[in-house]
């Protein structure tokens, strides 16, 4: 029955979703931009296939250059040609997508009684007081929205958050602590206790682990050891080549892979420093074999943590596309927070992009919100009563 509940509401959320693309977008506009969205693709498509042309013809044409400096001048050149294959289809997405917000954020932002900032984040004050994190230092935001949703205030931002730690030598070290979305309310209930909620599978906390990351240094690598495959190529040596091969990218790979790995898996595992809180075993059995509950009042924590917030907190997972949401009650000297925090590892709130048909990526945004909304609805934040 619950399934059946959460699909009929996926089905209404995507009605709604498309009802919120008409009613921002105007049918001319957006044909203009689904065809601008087209011929760009279509631009892109031309570039690519001719820099990657160029950087074929390179590598076939290097076995017959005999100098050292004109290999190393054609190693170079494909280098750049290289770096401009992979960097252009980013480039070309980040201008569609930042012309594309200029023109419908207007409208976005009146339709859910947003506002847009650009380089902020939230407090570090209250990210530390959450618990979710490790000390913060430094907070780098990019897309900021604090909006208002039934008298109650909430934030949502895209931020990088940095610890600064100090080395034997004196120097500084900064270490990225998360990288993600993070939701703030403003509480009116009163909340006695601590409460968090994180995935059991926690090992890469710090979210900067991307396969992506190492890719550029692997080819990198490869590009060194153009003359040698050159040569390899040219008298046919297949048993030298695969070693080259493996060499220059396999084992990289694996050594970085497993580096990174081994980090996270020591440096990195969410531990609770409050003495006061303890383990929470909730009824959902689905719920408590993926997360981990701790909380300093084992009561207040199953009220707050109940069938209906785990609904909603798979539909926050739904929306943002992540499955290891993190989420904390808490409460300071400037009142009573809700924190989630939402480990994404790419752009939220974006509007557009040039790979998906115009109003796809609105769709998204909408269940992004809607999300936010659902979380204010179920606890009822505007009324001034106790949990």
């Amino acid at each position: 029955m619950a399934k059946g509940f959460r699909e009929i509401n996926i089905i209404h959320r995507t009605q709604d979703a498309k009802k919120f693309v008409k009613s921002v977008a105007q049918d001319d506009d957006f044909q203009k931009w689904e065809a601008e969205r087209k011929s760009r693709l279509f631009n892109l498509f031309l570039n690519e296939l001719g820099i990657f042309s160029i950087f074929i013809l390179g590598l076939l044409f290097i076995p017959f250059i005999t100098t050292p400096v004109a290999r190393v001048i054609y190693t170079l050149l494909n280098i750049i040609f290289l770096t401009c294959f992979i960097y252009l289809p980013t480039r070309a997405n980040k201008d569609f997508k930042s012309e594309f917000k200029d023109f419908y954020c207007k409208k976005v932002e009146d339709f859910f009684d947003l506002t847009h900032y650009v380089n902020s984040g939230i407090d570090k004050y209250f990210l530390n007081g959450c618990k979710l994190f490790p000390h913060i230092e430094k907070v780098y935001g990019d897309d900021c929205y604090v909006g208002v949703y039934n008298d109650v205030l909430f934030q949502a931002a895209e931020v990088n958050l940095i610890d600064v730690r100090e080395l034997k030598d004196g120097n500084t070290q900064e270490l990225n602590v998360f990288e993600g979305v993070v939701i703030m309310f403003d509480s009116n209930k009163k909340i006695e206790s601590d409460t968090i909620v994180t995935p059991k599978r926690n090992f890469w906390i710090f979210n900067k682990f991307n396969m992506g990351n190492i890719l550029i240094p692997i080819i990198f690598l490869l590009l060194i050891n153009i003359p040698l495959i050159s040569d390899c190529m040219q008298y046919g040596d297949s048993a030298e080549f695969i070693k080259i091969i493996i060499n220059a990218m396999i084992l990289p790979y694996i050594c970085l892979f497993l580096i990174f790995f081994l980090v996270s898996l020591f440096l990195n595992r969410f531990t609770i420093n409050d003495k006061d809180m303890e383990r929470v075993y909730l009824e959902d059995v689905k719920f408590d074999k993926k997360f981990n509950v701790y909380s300093s009042d084992q009561v207040e924590s199953r009220y707050l943590l109940t069938t209906a917030f785990i609904d909603r907190y798979r539909n926050l997972q739904t929306a943002f596309r992540v499955k290891n949401i993190r989420c904390s009650f808490f409460s300071n000297k400037l009142g009573n927070r809700i924190i989630f925090a939402v480990p994404t590892g790419k752009d939220c709130f974006e509007l557009a992009s040039l790979y998906k048909p115009v109003g796809t990526e609105l769709e998204t945004f909408y269940e992004q919100i809607k999300s936010i909304h659902d979380m204010i609805d179920y606890f009822k934040l505007n009324e001034k009563t106790g949990l």
